[in-house]
C-alpha cells in the first residue's frame, strides 16, 4: 500500500477502536452491526433511488434557468418590469430551493453507500481486530484447514457481493470493496504480536489463511490485492532466523517499517525459548540500519 493509504487505514483503526466498548474480555469487545443483512440490499436501492431523485431534481434547474429567457413580456414597460422582477424572484426561489434539495438528497445518498462502506471495515475489524479466543498456532500436523474466523468473515463478504452486485452501480460496488484487502493487511499485522507463539505448522496455517482471503478478495475486486501477498511474505519469513531475516532485507530491502519486523522477531523468540534474547537485540539493532528509522 502507499504511505497515503497505510495513513488513512490507520486512521479508520484508530476510529473504529475508539468506538470499543471498555472489556477485559476480547469477546466483548467487538463493535454493533447490521442484525439483518439483508438491509444491505435495502441500503443500495435507497442510494440509488435518492441519487436518481437528486438528479431528477437537478434537471429542473436548466427549466427554471430557461424559463427566464422566455418570460411573457407585457406591451406597457412599467407593467412589464413590474412583472419580470416578479417573475424572476420566483423562479430564483424554486431554483435555489432545488439545489438546496437536490444537495440533500445527494447527502443521504452518500450517507447511505458509508454505511454499506463501513459495515464490511467495521466486520473485518470485529473479525481480525483481535486473535479470536481459542485460536492458537502451536499447531498439530493434522490441523491443516483454514481457521474458522476467515472462512466465516468470507462467508459474511459473498452475502455482501450478493445483495449489493445488483443493487449498487458499478463505481459504488469497487468503492464498497476497494481497499479492503489493504485495510485487513494492517489488522493481521497487529495480530504479531497478540500470537503467543507459533510452530511450522502453525506459520503454514497461517499463510493459507491469508492466501484464502487474498484470493477471494482478488476475485472480488479484480486486483492482485498486493498488500495482502506482502504480508503471506512477512509471516514467510519466520521459518528464517532473526539473523538470515536482516541478511535478507539487507539484500532485497523492506516491505514494512522497523517495528513490524521487530514484532516478528519477538514472536519468533517466543517460539523458541532456546534462542537467546541478546541476539533477538542484536538483530533489531541491525534492523534499525536497513529500515532507517532507530531502535524500538
Amino acid at each position: 500500500a502507499t504511505r497515503l493509504a497505510i495513513a488513512e487505514t490507520d486512521q479508520l483503526i484508530h476510529m473504529i477502536r475508539d468506538e470499543l466498548p471498555e472489556s477485559e474480555k476480547k469477546s466483548d469487545q467487538i463493535l454493533p452491526t447490521l442484525r439483518n443483512i439483508q438491509l444491505i440490499k435495502a441500503l443500495g436501492r435507497l442510494t440509488e433511488s435518492l441519487c436518481w431523485l437528486c438528479h431528477r431534481v437537478l434537471n429542473l434547474d436548466t427549466w427554471t434557468q430557461s424559463s427566464k429567457k422566455y418570460q411573457t413580456k407585457s406591451n406597457n414597460p412599467k407593467e412589464e418590469l413590474i412583472i419580470g422582477t416578479s417573475r424572476a424572484s420566483t423562479v430564483d426561489y424554486f431554483y435555489n430551493s432545488f439545489v438546496s434539495y437536490a444537495k440533500e438528497l445527494n447527502r443521504f445518498s452518500e450517507a447511505c453507500l458509508l454505511m454499506t462502506y463501513l459495515e464490511v471495515r467495521i466486520q473485518a475489524f470485529n473479525y481480525f481486530g483481535a486473535l479470536p479466543e481459542g485460536v492458537t498456532y502451536w499447531c498439530p500436523l493434522d490441523d491443516v484447514d483454514v481457521d474458522k474466523y476467515v472462512t466465516d468473515f468470507l462467508l459474511f463478504i459473498e452475502q455482501v457481493k450478493d445483495l449489493s452486485i445488483h443493487t449498487f452501480s458499478r463505481h459504488k460496488f469497487r468503492f464498497i470493496f476497494d481497499g479492503l484487502g489493504d485495510f485487513i493487511s494492517q489488522l493481521l499485522l497487529r495480530l504479531i504480536p497478540q500470537i503467543e507463539r507459533m510452530n511450522s505448522n502453525g506459520n503454514k496455517k497461517m499463510c493459507r489463511n491469508i492466501y484464502r482471503l487474498q484470493q477471494a478478495l482478488a476475485t472480488l475486486t479484480e486486483t492482485h490485492e498486493s498488500d495482502l501477498i506482502r504480508v503471506k511474505q512477512l509471516y514467510e519469513l519466520f521459518f528464517l532466523t532473526p539473523e538470515s531475516v536482516v541478511n535478507r532485507l539487507m539484500e532485497q530491502g523492506t516491505a514494512f517499517d522497523h517495528k513490524v519486523y521487530a514484532n516478528l522477531f519477538h514472536l519468533y523468540r517466543r517460539s523458541h525459548s532456546t534462542y537467546a534474547y541478546s541476539k533477538i537485540q542484536s538483530c533489531i539493532v541491525r534492523l534499525a540500519t536497513v529500515t532507517h528509522s532507530g531502535q524500538i
